[in-house]
C-alpha cells in the first residue's frame, strides 16, 4: 500500500504519518470522493493520486501507469466544508441527495 510520512518537526518531534498503508482499486471511469475527518489524510492521498505529491512508501498507477500532473486524466476539486455541507445532513444523505439529481438530469 501507499504511505506518506512527513518528517519530524522541532527538537522533540517525530515523524508524522499521514497515510499507512492505503490500497485503492477504482473504476476506470466516473467520479470518487474522499470524505473524512479534518487531518484524516484526504487531501495527502488526494495530491498522491493525481501525481502532485510522491508517497514515502508503495505505488501509485492509474491505468497500469504512475500519475503525471497535468495530464488531465485525474482531477482535485478542493471545496469548503462549511459551505458545501449542511451539518445537519448525514455524508450519506448528502450522497444520496447528489446521486438522486444526477439520475434525475438522466446522468450515469
Amino acid at each position: 500500500g501507499v504511505s506518506v510520512v512527513y518528517p519530524r518537526r522541532g527538537l522533540r518531534g517525530h515523524p508524522r504519518p499521514a497515510l499507512a498503508d492505503v490500497s485503492l482499486d477504482l473504476p476506470v471511469a466516473g467520479a470518487v470522493g474522499l470524505v473524512g475527518e479534518s487531518g484524516s489524510g484526504k487531501s495527502t492521498l488526494s495530491r498522491v493520486l493525481v501525481g502532485l505529491q510522491q508517497p514515502t512508501g508503495g505505488t501509485v498507477e492509474l491505468a497500469g501507469r504512475p500519475p503525471v500532473p497535468r495530464e488531465g486524466r485525474a482531477q482535485l476539486v478542493f471545496q469548503d466544508p462549511s459551505a458545501a455541507l449542511d451539518r445537519r445532513q448525514t455524508v450519506g444523505s448528502a450522497l444520496a441527495e447528489a446521486l438522486e439529481l444526477a439520475r434525475r438530469r438522466g446522468l450515469p
